[in-house]
């Protein structure tokens, strides 16, 4: 078996297998006794006809189509492995010649990804700024996360909790059964039986009884119903109001070891810096890789391509399912067929694989491992949130979710890494005798937006 290969344009390979006469005449034979093994030819037994005979019954284009599904798979892994290829797909058939057998497949091959000397960018990275006005809108949230509904005894106002029971009729039509105790704030359309329901219950008390109509919407989904009137009758059960307690020491003592409000304050500004540094390591880490993904060469297969496509594909019918909706369905109503919609993603598919290469190839350069054990601590903690969510244990005890954690947690580290690259101080590498650059380098390639100042209040 001869074999050639040709480099291709498109990271892609060629690869020829020419076969000789002999191993063709010999494959034919074997797949001539398999067709053989399958019938009873007449004046022979089953299995024992010569080959002219099963070339009279089938024919040679059934013999050479059984031949070479049998034959090529191995043909085609001897053919790797002579030409040392480690494919990043499964290749294809293009071409098939008989006399002599000549094979052509085209093979893709990894992507090629060069970063460039992304090693030498320099980004400072902006100090966290805390105003007092940013600490004080944190505990003015604090102080609502700790508010209770009580009830009041006066007119339902904007923002109240009130329960009541109601019903609606459309053209004399029951559409709305009757509610008890059905619990709603006012002024937020969240559960509303129309838009403009709790509007229309503003200063109603705890046993009025309320008559009034509002309209479906003209896009309502229930098409029977879109546009008409729908009269409610309405009795306002309860009414609270949410009581939210006073910023002083008490509330401190409240939500944590706190001695006093002071503290409270203190650790509050903390809390709101560190996330605050969070987020700025996080943008620049953001801004660092669309730099490396810009100045980054990078080649792939057409397949890569089109397995980005189908992935998002698949999440995008994942996220319609969990809506209780279908693909077909949303391309039905957005007038696109399977195709279009899918030449639509392609953009962004593009970008998506590009980024993704990327940051793979940073993690390859970086030597990023993670550990066993800080695999299975980031496992568990998402495990127990989404216990506690309510999915069932045997869905998380799966290798996809286990591949998952592992692979945003490479990723993370990665992203962490190009922030410390960024700031000058990231570890050598094994083969750079000395370290990054100090972070007073040149900010040349990204600009400076660096915010200079400290806290603002004490």
């Amino acid at each position: 078996m001869k074999v050639t290969t040709e480099t291709l344009d498109n990271c892609e390979v060629a690869v020829t297998i020419e076969v000789s006469d002999e191993t063709f005449q010999d494959q034919m034979q074997r797949a001539a006794r398999r067709l053989a093994g399958q019938v009873r030819i007449p004046g022979y037994r089953k299995g024992k006809a010569p080959y002219n005979a099963i070339l009279r019954l089938y024919g040679e284009d059934v013999i050479f189509e059984e031949m070479l599904d049998d034959f090529l798979e191995g043909a085609y892994r001897e053919a790797l492995d002579e030409a040392d290829i480690e494919p990043y797909a499964p290749g294809r058939l293009v071409d098939v010649q008989r006399n002599p057998l000549t094979l052509k497949l085209e093979v893709p091959l990894p992507p090629e990804v060069d970063l460039g000397d992304y090693r030498k960018l320099r980004k400072k990275l902006p100090k966290a700024r805390v105003s007092n006005e940013t600490v004080d809108e944190a505990l003015e949230r604090l102080r609502k996360e700790q508010a209770t509904w009580e009830p009041v005894e006066r007119p339902v106002k904007e923002e109240d909790m009130v329960s009541v029971t109601f019903t609606g009729d459309v053209e004399g039509q029951r559409v709305f059964e009757e509610k008890e105790d059905f619990p709603l704030i006012v002024g937020k359309p969240y559960g509303e039986p129309l838009p403009g329901f709790t509007a229309k219950l503003v200063g109603a008390s705890v046993g009025d009884e309320l008559d009034f109509t509002l309209a479906f919407p003209a896009d309502d989904p229930r098409e029977e119903f879109a546009g008409k009137e729908c009269s409610f009758h309405v009795r306002v059960e309860t009414v609270r109001a949410l009581d939210v307690p006073p910023l002083d020491d008490d509330l401190a003592k409240m939500v944590g070891d706190y001695d006093d409000l002071k503290a409270l304050r203190a650790s509050v500004r903390e809390m709101v810096r560190e996330e605050e540094n969070r987020r700025r390591r996080d943008e620049l880490a953001d801004e660092m890789l669309d730099v490396v993904v810009e100045q980054s060469s990078v080649r792939y297969p057409p397949i890569a391509l089109e397995d980005e496509l189908d992935g998002m594909l698949e999440d995008m019918e994942r996220r319609l399912k969990s809506q209780g909706q279908d693909l077909d369905t949303y391309l039905s109503l957005s007038g696109q067929t399977p195709e279009e919609f899918r030449d639509s993603l392609r953009s962004r598919a593009e970008q998506n694989l590009h980024r993704s290469l990327v940051l793979s190839q940073i993690v390859q350069q970086e030597q990023i491992e993670v550990s066993s054990e800080e695999w299975e601590e980031e496992y568990q903690r998402i495990a127990n949130r989404y216990v506690q969510a309510g999915v069932s244990a045997d869905l998380l005890d799966s290798k996809e979710l286990r591949f998952r954690v592992y692979v945003d947690l490479k990723t993370r580290k990665a992203m962490e890494r190009l922030v410390e690259i960024a700031i000058g101080q990231a570890p050598p590498l094994p083969e750079e005798e000395e370290p990054a650059a100090e972070s007073d380098a040149s900010d040349e390639q990204l600009g400076s937006s660096e915010v200079e100042g400290g806290d603002e209040g004490a």
